[in-house]
């Protein structure tokens, strides 16, 4: 049996910003408009059992629309104060095509020829939409020339599923001449997507309209050392727990939940060299320990190190070559996962970039996946699916490509 799953998406996105410093004394203030539209026409084989052989073919059209206008008033001495208000509305538009529907009686399900689903009661999703307020605050006060404290509050509104709260802080100290010393603290969320709130008449995944946002608080402490003025280096500590994860549970099909708990720590290095004024080096390296305390088992599909190299060459006027090689490794399956562990991975990619080609035009070649690594990101575990999951052999990613892209500025 051979898996056909395959995905055609289009994005385009576009934002215009004003920015005005003269409009009011004291104030910069701006204004940005920017949309966005995806169109996703998406094919998956779905085997929940070994003699049915269910075809879904979801297409769905996202359009956004949003508008931020922020201030940043800077005429209290030792404060610096941003305010924004923003609103954005989003919709999606559902079609279908599959050969399959639900029934009473087992096996629950009826395989036929493939058809358009046009009956409300059949679609895998309604057309939806939300409209999103959002309010922040922020105060930067410069306490001495050595220490500043900067703290910041966010309030944002959902139509679906209502509002949430979220404040920042950072302390930051000039310990020397060449080291920062940060202590920053924040919280943030994720809003459930149209998928985990609406999604029905699914073999796999339910969604839930009494859906709220994940969570996260995290703590940081952070040093950046810069020893010479062609060299950097930091180094980031950090812990965090996220409450309310969203996730599918129960027998399939699975529906989802704020049921999720999660607690991790681990550290970041960054260098940044320029050994030549042509040549830039950038890298970094990650690691993470995170445990999934609702089970008290490590979190799985997740990397626990990641390596990253970004090399820049400005090899002639105008000209420049960039190099960036990426490592993933170290990515646990779930607990009861009988599949060999997922694959670690190299990829790197090269751009050849030529700015002003000709007046307010750049051009740019690229290649993605270089070496074509046969590389993937880990599927989900399913004990009642053929080889354990939907997908058995992970989400692939794509091998080799090639760019083009032409980019004008005035």
């Amino acid at each position: 049996v051979t898996y056909g799953n395959e995905i055609d998406g289009k994005l385009f996105l576009g934002d215009v910003t004003y920015q005005d410093e003269t409009l009011a004394e004291n104030w910069d203030v701006s204004v940005q408009l920017y949309t966005s539209y995806i169109h996703a026409d998406v094919t998956l084989d779905y085997y929940p059992h070994h003699f049915l052989y269910m075809i879904g073919n979801p297409i769905v059209t996202s359009k956004e629309i949003g508008v931020e206008t922020a201030g940043v008033h800077q005429g209290w001495e030792r404060h610096k104060i941003r305010l924004a208000a923003g609103s954005r509305y989003a919709e999606v538009d559902i079609d279908q095509y599959k050969n399959f529907t639900f029934i009473s009686t087992p096996p629950f399900v009826r395989v036929g020829e493939m058809r358009h689903i046009t009956d409300p009661d059949e679609i895998f999703m309604p057309d939806e939409n939300r409209t999103i307020w959002h309010l922040s605050l922020q105060d930067e006060w410069t306490i001495s020339p050595y220490w500043e404290f900067t703290a910041g509050v966010r309030f944002d509104e959902y139509s679906d599923f209502g509002s949430t709260t979220n404040p920042r802080l950072a302390l930051v100290w000039q310990t020397t001449d060449v080291l920062t010393s940060k202590l920053l603290y924040g919280r943030a969320f994720l809003a459930p997507n149209f998928g985990q709130l609406y999604n029905k008449n699914n073999p796999v995944a339910i969604g839930n309209p009494g859906l709220g946002p994940q969570e996260i608080d995290t703590l940081e402490l952070a040093f950046d050392y810069r020893p010479l003025e062609n060299f950097r280096t930091a180094l980031n500590l950090f812990t965090y727990t996220i409450d309310d994860i969203i996730e599918y549970t129960g027998a399939p099909p699975q529906t989802a939940q704020n049921t999720g708990k999660q607690e991790g720590r681990g550290f970041e290095i960054e260098l940044n060299w320029r050994p030549r004024k042509d040549l830039t080096v950038y890298s970094n390296i990650a690691y993470q320990h995170a445990e999934n305390t609702r089970i008290d088992a490590e979190v799985h599909d997740a990397p626990q190190v990641q390596f990253y190299l970004n090399p820049h060459w400005n090899f002639l006027p105008g000209w420049s070559l960039d190099g960036q090689a990426s490592w993933i490794g170290q990515r646990p399956r779930e607990p009861g996962d009988p599949r060999d562990g997922v694959d670690d991975y190299w990829l790197v990619n090269l751009t050849l970039r030529r700015q002003n080609l000709v007046k307010h035009w750049d051009v740019a070649l690229a290649v993605r996946n270089l070496f074509d690594e046969d590389a993937g990101e880990p599927s989900p575990y399913d004990p009642g699916a053929p080889g354990g999951a939907w997908v058995p052999n992970d989400y692939p990613l794509q091998g080799r490509q090639f760019w083009a892209e032409v980019r004008v500025h005035f």
